[in-house]
């Protein structure tokens, strides 16, 4: 009973301290801000949002049709929302979705700390009370929680991970299994992601332990029972790392690790990296200390060896940025340091062994002078809490506008830090030399840890208004069609993933997990895509027919006749030209695999033609009437824009009037590659009869083709005032024939087609055999094509779409969805269960030992963890030195 009120303790202190922080920054409950921002704005809670229609039988948890023209979801849902509070979603309304992750944060938050303090309860028995409970709220609150609470499912990763160690002692001093197998699982479970860095660590800490500080007799026993509770966890979670790792490998996110590794500095973004530590001032001077003592000789239990020694592994990534990258798959976009949960835990554990009860009495009564010198030192940190953040809040807060610290920032915060490691050094140097009794020191950490507490959360916490979030769920069922449709975006005017989240299916979407292939097809049809980023903004009159943009939302646009809805906000428009889901052609598309990558208003002409079997022209490329200081010339595929004189560039375009409707678009464009910016972005203002239509052209957010004007019966004068040269393979101004495309989409033959719970479904009537039925769904593996009843091949077309071959005359058709991967999991996963109880009962008999395996485990065991310690931390370091000698 008394233990359980222990972690209720830390649970409630650390659930009590953020919740000071959220009534200090407005946050609800207390006010109307939310803590989202940045990856749980544009991920976390749209997706929240989707599988709320998950569990309410709107959708699927396989094929997701409201996110990326159909997606494998379960990967997303691993790599984002398998947590047991992602269920509480349930009972809460959509427009509630971003205040109530604030409640998701407190709960996980707290479970950390409650989590942490078992652990330390079990681990370090000879721990007071009070000290385990400062130690589990550093660890709930720590820095990892400040700069990573936005990716939720991270916290399930923290809050799990103390347990984790918990099984990891009872394998290595009882031989126990089972525990062990579950708790790898469940965390592998909870984030496959995350996982690869648990793996890692598992490799080196279990190696480590196994070979050199492991009674010499057992070695071999634990080395089998580690192998068979492993491979057990593999079996028992690989319904969830082998479909994801699948879907991941297909993702955009691939790059060269030797270029990654070469490239950057030596040293690690120390000003973002190394608030992991610097947000809890007890691990540093404990970790001094204990080196000291371990130099020294002083340390006489190999259990506290092994943790300073894991403790350095852990260190050594933080400092070094080819190692940082190499735990990190090789690379990472932002949030470096992501196994630094691990970090805080060991460097709270060398607190724990310090603050332990000594064996020499203790001091009864404090010295008067160092207990004042001490607590003058807490007042000044508590001081300077107060003075840094009202003179230079903007400052300590660069990470919540930009996700990096900066050198300013750094520098802030090291003063405060400092302050609050004299501070803790000084009570563990005064305690351990009987110069501060217990219950002074534990008030001084307490206190301490609240102001720590306090402060970083008030520069890392975000407190932002979910106003526009509201505003975008109102457009929920709003369109009232029950056949298949897509709906788009004019401009990126809210996070991407936010049209799928109010059950709109869509070509959004944002996650690590965007298929690379769907990317490549989605850029060449003109649509803006940038990082793992796709969206609906851009494309022509002729991509969105084809894509079954059959309705587009805008921003406080006026009413015009085929507007839906409006709220004086946002509105939806119902657009003029759209084909259905499936397309009925007599081309060969055996032969079109792949887009060309050139102009995007003719890759969009020469998709069309193809499936339409026309050979009427629908776009047309216009040239310039006027070029001022600058020069244009074509070099094979390229188009190559030179600067001149000291005047104004400019590109002019007078274009007379045409006898018929046009929609004039401007067009620049290279690079498939997922580049965050690229040397072309910001190179154009655009003017379309004087008036300013587009200040920065492309951008990260508006790289697609960008649309004009539509115009009928009337010249049209553009303007493009060039800011830089530009060497492109799209680029000027093309437009597109209403007549040509009405009659091109009329002469098409549509397939009758529904969409079902991972299924689509319907009749196609083909006039000859070998005719193809094209599908404007992403190809992907995980289908399985009936025609007629027999299955039939899937075809990849056009990089990133599918057909399928038909026979003549009416063809039923039937597509079935199963992630790929899936079936073989759950296989596994069963049979996981099965072998982790068998082998547990097995192993864990008295006397049980399978003597033919010991040896070859304990060598293959010293292979893989001299292996990944030579590939984690030497090759990195001796690719990127010889890079630099090589490149001089």
């Amino acid at each position: 009973m008394r233990k359980g009120l222990k972690y209720m303790a830390s649970a409630f202190s650390a659930g009590g301290l953020l919740l000071i922080l959220y009534a200090m920054k407005g946050l609800f409950p207390f006010g109307e801000f939310t803590v989202s921002w940045c990856d749980m704005n544009q991920q976390v809670v749209p997706l929240l949002c989707e599988f709320k229609d998950i569990l309410e039988g709107k959708g699927s948890l396989f094929l997701n049709l409201q996110n990326a023209g159909g997606m494998n979801f379960w990967g997303v849902f691993l790599f984002f929302l398998s947590s047991p509070f992602t269920f509480l979603i349930a009972f809460v309304e959509k427009w509630q979705m971003m205040r109530f992750a604030n409640l998701l944060v407190l709960l996980k938050v707290m479970l950390c700390a409650g989590c942490a303090s078992v652990f330390f309860d079990r681990s370090f028995p000879k721990l007071r009370p009070v000290f385990a409970v400062m130690l589990s709220v550093s660890y709930g609150l720590c820095g990892y929680t400040m700069l990573f609470y936005q990716n939720m499912v991270w916290l399930d990763m923290m809050y799990l991970f103390p347990l984790f160690l918990l099984t990891l002692q009872r394998l290595a001093r009882t031989g126990s299994i089972v525990p062990y197998a579950f708790c790898l699982a469940a965390m592998i479970v909870v984030n496959f992601y995350l996982g690869y860095m648990l793996v890692l660590f598992l490799i080196l800490a279990a190696g480590t332990w196994i070979l050199f500080f492991s009674p010499r007799e057992i070695r071999g026993q634990r080395t089998v029972q580690l192998a068979a509770g492993t491979l057990g966890a593999a079996l028992l979670s690989a319904v969830a790392w082998l479909p994801s790792l699948l879907q991941y490998l297909n993702s955009a996110r691939g790059g060269s690790l030797l270029q990654s590794l070469s490239s950057g500095n030596f040293i690690a973004p120390l000003s973002t990296i190394g608030m992991l530590l610097l947000c809890t001032a007890v691990i540093l001077p404990s970790f001094l200390f204990q080196a000291l003592r371990c130099a020294r000789g002083e340390m006489t239990d190999p259990w506290e060896t092994y943790t300073l020694l894991l403790f350095v592994f852990m260190l050594i990534p933080v400092i070094v940025e080819p190692i940082n990258k190499i735990w990190h798959t090789g690379s990472y976009q932002a949030f470096p340091g992501r196994y630094g949960y691990i970090l805080v835990l060991l460097g709270l554990c060398l607190a724990a062994w310090i603050l332990q009860r000594p064996g020499r009495p203790l001091c009864c009564r404090s010295s008067a002078l160092w207990a004042s010198v001490l607590f003058l030192l807490l007042g000044a940190v508590i001081f300077a809490a107060f003075f840094l953040w009202n003179h230079y809040p903007k400052t300590l807060t660069t990470y919540t506008r930009t996700l990096w610290g900066n050198d300013q920032s750094l520098r802030i915060f090291l003063i405060f830090f400092l302050l609050s490691a004299g501070c803790c050094g000084l009570g563990l140097f005064l305690y351990r030399h009987r110069l501060l009794s217990r219950r002074l020191l534990a008030v001084c950490l307490c206190v301490l840890t609240a102001a720590e507490s306090l402060f970083y959360g008030t520069c890392f916490f975000a407190a932002k208004s979910d106003q526009n979030f509201v505003n975008v769920i109102r457009l929920e069922d709003r369109i009232d069609d029950d056949s298949f449709y897509r709906v788009k975006n004019n401009e990126k005017n809210y996070d991407v993933n936010l049209t799928g989240a109010i059950g709109y299916n869509t070509l959004n979407h944002y996650t690590s997990l965007t298929g690379e292939d769907y990317m490549h097809g989605i850029r060449k049809l003109g649509y803006s895509s940038y990082w793992m980023e796709v969206s609906s903004v851009g494309g022509t009159l002729l991509s969105d027919a084809l894509l079954n943009h059959k309705y587009t939302i805008y921003r406080q646009a006026p009413l015009e006749g085929n507007t839906v809805y409006s709220d004086g906000e946002y509105s939806i428009r119902q657009n003029d030209f759209v084909l259905g889901l499936g397309v009925v052609t007599g081309a060969d598309l055996a032969k079109e695999e792949e887009l060309e990558l050139t102009a995007r208003p003719y890759a969009d002409e020469h998709l069309l033609r193809t499936l339409a079997q026309s050979g009427q022209s629908i776009v047309r490329e216009h040239a310039p009437t006027d070029l001022y200081n600058l020069s244009l010339t074509r070099n094979g595929a390229y188009y190559n824009l030179s600067r001149e004189g000291g005047g104004d560039s400019m590109i002019e375009y007078q274009i007379p009037a045409a006898d018929e409707t046009r929609t004039y678009y401007f067009d620049c464009f290279d690079s498939l590659q997922n580049n965050l910016n690229e040397p072309y972005y910001k190179a154009f203002s655009i003017y379309v009869n004087g008036e300013l239509v587009c200040k920065e052209y492309p951008t990260q957010s508006n790289n697609g083709i960008f649309e004009l004007a539509v115009c009928a019966n009337q010249p049209v004068r553009i303007t493009v005032t060039v800011h830089k040269d530009v060497s492109v393979r799209s680029l000027g101004v093309f437009s597109v024939s209403h007549e040509s495309l009405s009659q091109t989409l009329a002469s098409m033959r549509s397939a009758q087609l529904e969409t079902g719970r991972d299924t689509v479904s319907g009749t196609a009537t083909a006039q000859a055999d070998g005719e193809y039925l094209f599908l404007s769904l992403p190809y992907d593996k995980g289908y399985t094509a009936t025609v007629n009843g027999q299955t039939v091949p899937i075809q990849r077309v056009f990089d990133a779409w599918m057909a399928i071959p038909l026979t003549e005359g009416e063809n039923a058709i039937t597509l079935r969805y199963r992630p790929q991967g899936f079936a073989a999991g759950a296989a596994m996963g069963a049979a996981g269960i099965v072998f982790t109880l068998a082998a547990g009962w097995f192993l864990s008999r008295k006397g049980r030992r399978i003597r033919p395996l010991e040896k070859p485990a304990h060598v293959l065991l010293f292979c893989l963890t001299v292996g990944v310690f030579t590939v984690i931390y030497l090759m990195p370091p001796a690719v990127y030195i010889v890079s630099r000698l090589i490149s001089g």
